[in-house]
């Protein structure tokens, strides 16, 4: 007799995920997961946990998960772990979106205390101004990564030249008490002259230019509270 033509194979679905092997691109996939058209598990937020086992489907990016795909958070401090810049943080410490301790908050120190007024045509520190300079040097101690500007200024009499030269050579004077009496680093100090050009009170009177006469300076620094 004539022989009979050889069936043809017939699809099957070995993994039972409703794709056919033919085009299963992920044999023996779990059963219960939820599958793409390619049979192959989804994963929607990214997280290595398929959807289907996942029981937090939209975790953060940056969280780590559990085995159940759930943000973990080892410091109970409210914010995931990968995510938490700061993991350990004490229990009930208060703490930012990064998990820190502390809210940054901007701290502005303007003429911190150094408000040195000089004698017309020097550039000596009165004795009396010391605990001026030693403010600033306090706060500098406190907060090393902080700079200053040390400022000098004139009154108007005598020629701008002059008065330019005489300021800087005031705001060095500053500058020197601090480091070398009180062990602040050079390299955190500017000097800087202004002469005649940033008056704050009427050089044509004697009191006016006597507040001319100064050293200020302008710090800021931002802390943690």
């Amino acid at each position: 007799g004539t022989p009979s033509a050889p069936a043809e194979p017939v699809d099957a679905d070995s993994d039972g995920d409703g794709v056919m092997d033919s085009v299963d691109r992920c044999p023996g996939t779990e059963y219960g997961l939820v599958i793409d058209s390619t049979g192959c598990a989804m994963d929607s937020d990214g997280d290595g946990i398929p959807d289907g086992r996942d029981m937090c489907e939209a975790s953060p990016a940056e969280a780590s998960v559990d085995a159940t795909g759930c943000p973990t958070d080892e410091d109970n401090d409210g914010v995931f772990d990968g995510i938490d810049q700061c993991p350990g943080s004490d229990v009930g410490a208060r703490v930012d979106a990064t998990g820190c301790v502390g809210i940054t908050e901007t701290v502005s120190i303007e003429s911190i205390a150094i408000n040195v007024k000089f004698a017309s045509g020097s550039d000596k520190i009165p004795d009396e101004y010391q605990s001026e300079i030693q403010k600033v040097a306090d706060f500098m101690m406190q907060y090393p990564d902080v700079n200053a500007e040390i400022e000098g200024h004139s009154d108007s009499q005598g020629a701008a030249a002059y008065n330019k030269k005489l300021s800087m050579q005031r705001a060095q004077s500053v500058k020197n008490a601090l480091v070398s009496d009180y062990g602040i680093d050079m390299d955190r100090l500017t000097a800087v002259g202004y002469g005649e050009e940033r008056p704050i009170a009427d050089n044509s009177t004697a009191e006016g230019r006597k507040l001319n006469r100064r050293v200020v300076a302008q710090i800021q620094k931002e802390v943690r509270r």
